[in-house]
């Protein structure tokens, strides 16, 4: 997700991203005859469409190691609501339709630190490394149609430092006066 903060020194800096997410999943299955061969029609298919809205304010510090390289880290509470809708429908030979759907709510909210490194180029420009996140992560999810009568909610705890939750990103500084002072 793209972010805008502000940076109130060449250590410190606090900041927001606001993002959309959108998925579609479809499932669908063949009929095989009493043969074995397959006729190609949709007897059965499950689809689901995830609507979600992200908002995640941000800290960032960094710890600067030599000249322009820096080792960083960044505290991140995020927010997410949103809503899953599912309709799946069955058309199997010799017997009767079967159609249904399934409409629910989703909340979620966690906490994570991000370790890594970043490197200033020039006085706007950084390369940052990502090394993956620690964190929680709490979501709920409450039905709105009569199908599923009870919500579920998990809670988990994890760690993603390493290959996995690597990644490299270009940092602009949008004010040059803070982006190359020596506060260390």
């Amino acid at each position: 997700m793209p972010e805008i903060g502000y940076s109130f020194s060449s250590r410190a800096a606090v900041g927001f991203s606001i993002g959309y997410d959108y998925s579609k999943y479809v499932n669908t299955q063949n009929y095989l005859d009493n043969s074995g061969n397959i006729i190609p029609n949709d007897y059965y298919k499950d689809q689901t469409l995830s609507h979600s809205l992200n908002i995640s304010p941000f800290f960032k510090l960094n710890l600067k190691l030599i000249d322009n390289f820096s080792l960083r880290f960044r505290f991140i509470p995020s927010v997410s609501f949103g809503k899953d809708d599912q309709e799946i429908s069955s058309i199997y030979p010799y017997s009767l339709p079967n159609n249904s759907s399934n409409k629910e709510k989703v909340f979620s909210y966690a906490f994570s630190i991000e370790p890594g490194f970043e490197y200033l180029l020039k006085n706007r420009f950084a390369f940052a490394l990502n090394l993956g996140s620690i964190g929680y992560n709490y979501s709920k999810t409450t039905p709105t149609t009569l199908i599923q009568q009870q919500s579920s909610d998990s809670k988990s705890f994890y760690s993603n430092i390493g290959l996995d939750g690597f990644s490299l990103g270009v940092v602009i500084y949008l004010s040059k006066g803070n982006a190359n002072k020596s506060e260390l």
